[in-house]
Formats: structure tokens, sequence, C-alpha cells
């Protein structure tokens, strides 16, 4: 039997500032907690799963001994160290092209304008993101 760990699938961007040895922090449901390291990282994928996570690039997290997490649990991955993100934005509102991810902001003329964005991290919907032009309480396109 091996040593436990959770595996995590992260887009490009989101593997980009992902580096190994890594510190993360797991979160189950419960209260559970857990640490871990970065152990591995994968070439892109780029096929879903069967299971049906998306491609990207798979991120393997050796837990450290000490934790309460159990084979099974649901949990939620926290890189680095622990943050309140000043700015979030819905998943579904990011676009990626050529040129990065970016959204697209309501401005006062009737052009939308692209915002480039930096992803920081994501869970249940939202996105943390850096931006400069973007600011808390800016519109933002969320489909088209």
């Amino acid at each position: 039997m091996g040593s436990p760990y959770v595996s995590v699938r992260a887009s490009v961007s989101e593997a980009e500032q992902i580096k190994l040895n890594d510190k993360v922090t797991i979160t189950g449901s419960g209260g559970k907690k857990g640490t871990g390291a970065v152990a591995k990282i994968s070439d892109f994928q780029s096929s879903p799963t069967s299971g049906g996570r998306p491609p990207g690039r798979d991120i393997q997290i050796n837990l450290d001994a000490g934790g309460n997490l159990t084979a099974g649990d649901a949990v939620a991955v926290l890189f680095g160290t622990e943050s309140k993100p000043d700015m979030a934005v819905p998943t579904i509102a990011i676009r990626s092209d050529s040129g990065g991810d970016y959204v697209i902001k309501r401005s006062k003329s009737d052009t939308p304008a692209r915002t480039p964005i930096v992803v920081v991290r994501n869970a249940d919907g939202w996105t943390a993101i850096k931006a400069e032009g973007l600011a808390v309480g800016d519109e933002i396109l969320v489909s088209q």
C-alpha cells in the first residue's frame, strides 16, 4: 500500500503557478483537514477523463501524516498560503485564447472591453483573479 495522496486536474494557467514541493492545504467535509506537498505534475492531458475531469495537467499531492482525511473524501485543495482574494468572478465568465485568460468588462461606451486576467485559484464556480483595469464592482459578461 502506497502513501496517501490527492489528485486534482489544473488548467494550463493554474498549473503554471504550481511547482513541485509547493505546500498544500486540503479541507474535506465535516471539518476534516490535511496538508501535503505537490509530488507530481503531469504533461498536458488533452482529453477529459471518464470521471469528467476537463483537459489540463494532473497534480498529485502527497499527504502529510497527521491529517484526518480518508480515502474517498470529497476535498477542496488550496495551493500556497491561505489569503483572501481581492477579486473573484464566476468561472464561466473567464475566456481564453492565444493571448491568455481574460474577461469582457462592460464599459461606458457601447463596446465591451477585453480585460486580461491572471487566475489565482477557483472553487465552487468562482475564480479568484488578479487584473489591472478591473475593480471590485465592475460588471463583466458572464456568457454570450
